[in-house]
């Protein structure tokens, strides 16, 4: 990607490598970076030439074209484990482990959690934690791009105050927070997410928008893509004062997603799916587990994939195993349910198109011709699993 005006020109990464990990804005001294959109909605830097010096940190802190290599990496131990908190585990889209670390940095270390949380119009950014009560912002699983902002910034601007800090996101954020850093620190603490990849946070708000048509609803109360009565991916949302689960068309944006539809670029080819991995902690679904080695314990109620990667990382993780349920595992079992921790996703055929399509045709339209319908027989599945649950509760 070459940004010019006039003599001056800077040499950015690649479009179709760019993960808009926005390293690049906030490392900018004259401010002269801001992310866009593009035609797709993604992200993308935007360079002022008004205000650019040339000084090329933009270039020297992008974690794509200069990657900034992490010395304290230990073998990766890997770990199937839930809060014992059963209202955090149940409010979690897994086991509720990211709850009991930020809690741990809030109130044991009286540090500062950064994380993704929509606001107030169902934008994903990342924002900053200081009291418990704000975690469930963060928690839940959100399968879109988040704003980063200016949040590296704030991040050292804590770190210099030596103010402890957990900073969570998709690998390749937690790539771009190190290379703006340009080191580690004793104060800082990372999660990186098992990433499949992300779609554009504009199709997000296209779909929202259809939701809110079509249910008359001006908000969405409760969104989520992980209905949490069951571990399970299921979008649902607050309606008539009831949880609502969304199929057929109304859950098209979920059936794109894991057909690998509506990926960034990068997403197909990233440079972050791979060990070692990018944080302290690696945090994900455990899926697949017991396929091989049997895992006796019940996870209906969600179950945490923890895998520790550095020293400092193990160190809190000990802190806090006193309020978990954990076993350690194999790690060649957590990839088995997780091929995202080593591989990028494939770019189907259909990548080339959809997009367009979005722009043009409704959602109800695309839906169709891309065939992201629940079948018949997934929807009487779901009713029947909803009768059992019902008559479970009754007894």
């Amino acid at each position: 990607m070459i940004e010019q005006m006039g003599d001056k020109k800077i040499m950015l990464c690649d479009s179709d490598l760019c993960t808009a990990c926005s390293a690049c804005e906030n490392i900018c001294p004259e401010n002269a970076i801001n992310m866009i959109s593009d035609d797709d909605g993604f992200h993308i830097p935007d360079i002022n030439y008004e205000k650019c010096i040339s000084c090329g940190l933009c270039v020297k802190k992008c974690p794509v074209i200069t990657p900034l290599h992490k010395y304290d990496v230990e073998p990766s131990r890997v770990y199937a484990a839930w809060s014992n908190d059963r209202k955090n585990r149940m409010s979690s889209s897994s086991g509720g482990v990211f709850g009991t670390l930020a809690r741990y940095v809030i109130e044991d270390l009286h540090g500062i959690v950064f994380g993704a949380a929509y606001n107030e119009d169902m934008q994903l950014e990342h924002i900053s934690v200081e009291c418990t009560e704000k975690l469930e912002l963060l928690k839940g699983s959100k399968y879109l791009q988040s704003d980063i902002g200016l949040t590296f910034r704030e991040v050292r601007s804590f770190l210099k105050q030596k103010k402890y800090v957990l900073f969570v996101g998709t690998p390749c954020q937690i790539a771009g927070l190190y290379s703006y850093l340009g080191k580690d620190s004793d104060y800082l603490f990372t999660c990186d997410l098992v990433c499949h990849g992300v779609p554009s946070p504009q199709l997000f708000q296209k779909y929202i928008s259809y939701l809110k048509n079509k249910y008359k609803q001006p908000v969405l109360k409760n969104f989520s893509f992980r209905y949490l009565e069951g571990w399970c991916v299921r979008t649902s949302f607050e309606y008539k004062n009831k949880i609502k689960t969304l199929v057929g068309i109304d859950n098209f944006y979920i059936k794109a997603y894991l057909k690998n539809y509506l990926h960034r670029e990068s997403c197909y080819k990233c440079r972050f799916s791979k060990f070692p991995r990018q944080g302290d902690f690696t945090l994900g679904d455990f899926w697949g587990i017991g396929r091989e080695t049997p895992f006796i314990h019940d996870v209906q109620k969600g179950l945490s994939l923890v895998i520790v990667n550095t020293a400092k990382g193990q160190l809190i993780f000990e802190n806090i195993k006193e309020c978990l349920f954990e076993e350690e595992r194999s790690l060649d079992e957590a990839v088995m349910g997780n091929k995202n921790l080593v591989e990028s996703s494939q770019r189907p055929v259909e990548r080339d198109f959809i997009y367009q399509d979005l722009r043009e045709l409704s959602i109800t339209q695309v839906a169709k011709k891309y065939n992201l319908l629940d079948s018949r027989f997934f929807i009487v599945k779901r009713g029947y699993n909803y009768l059992l649950r019902l008559l479970s509760r009754k007894k």
